[in-house]
């Protein structure tokens, strides 16, 4: 079978097990995830006196829920970046001081999304990205929805002289034993669900930047 042809029908399975969730689940999943990111935030926060830079995005119903997350962050006062799509690419604002993500707008797509106003911050200078994805596997492969923007971004991060480290957060479901990869899909560094928690993926011949 095809990598692409692959790729769709794991998206199909996914997609599938996401919806058979209920709400609530998605919500308590994303209470787990804020158990395993806060050490994480502490072991940041200690190497400098300035407030960590996190990007993340906004869930979609059928997705791990980031409200806690992003409840976490204001409260630490974390540096707060937020995609939105421009010209076909993501681009990160920072978010207002204690603005929850739930007041944003939503776009086309129905995600809440920060507004052009709001200043650009180059992904480079975050201390983490936290990336959402319908699958990945214990290699770090990461399956997308199929528009390749996480992909095309994090290339252009990695190029970067010091790029952060990026994790994958996604429920125990969407863990899987394999994921096809194509030559342009980019992988994490990590996976953090609520059951399995954080675990650094295998190193393929070059080690992941340190976490």
């Amino acid at each position: 079978m095809e990598c692409a042809e692959e790729k769709r029908r794991l998206r199909q399975v996914i997609r599938a097990r996401l919806r058979a969730l209920e709400p609530g689940e998605f919500l308590e999943a994303g209470r787990k995830i804020v158990e395993h990111v806060t050490p994480l935030l502490d072991q940041i926060s200690g190497l400098s006196q300035d407030p960590p830079t996190v990007a993340y995005f906004a869930s979609l119903p059928h997705e791990i829920s980031t409200e806690p997350l992003d409840e976490l962050l204001r409260t630490r006062r974390v540096r707060r970046l937020l995609p939105r799509i421009s010209a076909g690419e993501l681009v990160f604002h920072q978010m207002k001081g204690g603005e929850p993500v739930s007041a944003l707008e939503r776009d086309r797509l129905g995600i809440h999304t920060p507004t052009s106003a709001l200043p650009v911050v180059p992904l480079e200078d975050a201390d983490l990205i936290l990336a959402p994805g319908l699958a990945f596997d214990s290699h770090g492969a990461r399956l997308g929805q199929g528009g390749g923007y996480y992909d095309r971004m994090l290339q252009k991060v990695r190029a970067s002289a010091s790029p952060p480290s990026v994790i994958g957060i996604c429920l125990d479901i969407q863990r899987l034993e394999q994921i096809p990869t194509e030559p342009l899909d980019q992988r994490v560094d990590a996976v953090c669900s609520p059951r399995q928690g954080l675990t650094r993926a295998r190193s393929l011949g070059v080690d992941p930047p340190t976490m």
